[in-house]
Order: structure tokens, then C-alpha cells, then sequence
């Protein structure tokens, strides 16, 4: 979030309830609709980030560090617009 913010803030809220629940929101350069459904393949990397530096890993392996602990991620983002990630775990009794 913050790397495509172009150092705008990005807001963090952490939350629990049944769920423990992480969201991040940014104003940042967002992801073009039709390539979210890529976003957890390695390697890949948004049409509208070249101007930054990057291999396309991160959030790949991300959602594999969040999937091994039983957490849930999800993106609503669009071009120009931002993102917003929700990130949901659990709660253990």
C-alpha cells in the first residue's frame, strides 16, 4: 500500500469481534478491474506499476503466509481510485 501511494497516508485498522480483522486503505494508483483476478499469480505485476520498482511476488506470497494461518484476503481496488484489503482471521476460543 504504501509503495503505490506515492507517500499519501494509508489508513490501518485493525478489528475484532468474531473475527480478528485487518483492512488497509489507500488512495494510491489502484489495479485495473480486469486484472485483479491475477493479482496472487507469482510473478505478476499490474499493467499501471512500471514506474516502480518490483518483482510481482509480494502479494503471492502473501496470500500464502495468510492462507497457512486460516485467514481470508480481499481486494476491492480500482485504476486510479485505490484499494482497500481486508485481511480475516478466525478467532480462537
Amino acid at each position: 500500500a504504501f509503495k503505490f501511494s506515492d507517500k499519501q497516508t494509508v489508513h490501518v485498522n485493525l478489528s475484532y469481534e468474531t473475527d480478528i480483522v485487518i483492512t488497509i486503505i489507500d488512495k494510491g494508483i489502484g489495479i485495473p478491474k480486469e486484472e485483479l483476478s491475477n493479482l496472487f499469480q507469482p510473478f505478476f505485476r499490474a499493467s499501471n506499476t512500471f514506474q516502480y520498482k518490483g518483482s510481482g511476488i509480494g502479494l503471492s506470497l502473501t496470500e500464502k503466509i495468510i492462507k497457512l494461518h486460516g485467514g481470508t484476503l480481499v481486494f476491492e481496488s480500482s485504476k486510479d481510485n485505490g484499494t482497500k484489503v481486508e485481511i480475516r482471521f478466525k478467532s480462537i476460543d
